[in-house]
């Protein structure tokens, strides 16, 4: 479990603007990320972006620091500076294991969202899920993980009020 963890680039902790420097299109990410797993010696990867997040789904076994979230940061946007990048680095948050599942789940659910009980996260996770499959770019954990996720995040629509009234 603990080869599972996620690297967050948040509204949270991050301005927008830094946030905006880390998305990729899919045209970008189809060349990028197939490179970023190969490079970091990642077992699986799931590339999750959002209007107020950026999110990897990593399931390898090297430690997450941060010179790696740096490194990483750089090579999804070669552009930013090396103080960006530091910067980027320092603020992004890492969970590994049971933290990192709980993570996705609370993602999933928006329940970490900026607009908690919003709709719009579910399936943006889902279609990050199905566009990184066909990279080949995850394997049995995150797909495992992915369909409870999403079973857990259709229950927690289904059965609270949450979407209601988002916040």
């Amino acid at each position: 479990m603990n080869s599972f963890k996620v690297i967050a680039f948040t509204h949270k902790t991050l301005q927008l603007e830094q946030i905006g420097k880390l998305h990729l299109g899919q045209e970008v990410q189809a060349v990028i990320l197939p490179e970023l797993k190969k490079q970091f010696a990642h077992d699986e990867l799931l590339f999750l972006s959002t209007c107020n997040r950026v999110e990897l789904f990593i399931r390898g076994e090297k430690e997450i620091d941060e010179t790696l979230l740096a490194a990483i940061c750089a090579f999804i946007n070669p552009t930013l500076t090396i103080e960006e990048t530091s910067q980027i680095a320092k603020l992004a948050e890492v969970y590994t294991g049971e933290l990192a599942v709980s993570h996705v789940l609370k993602v999933a659910s928006s329940l970490d969202s900026l607009v908690v009980g919003e709709r719009e996260i579910i399936t943006q996770v889902r279609k990050a899920y199905d566009f990184c499959n066909e990279l080949k770019l995850t394997g049995d954990f995150i797909r495992l993980l992915l369909r409870q996720t999403i079973e857990t995040a259709k229950d927690v629509y289904t059965n609270t009020a949450i979407a209601k009234n988002p916040v």
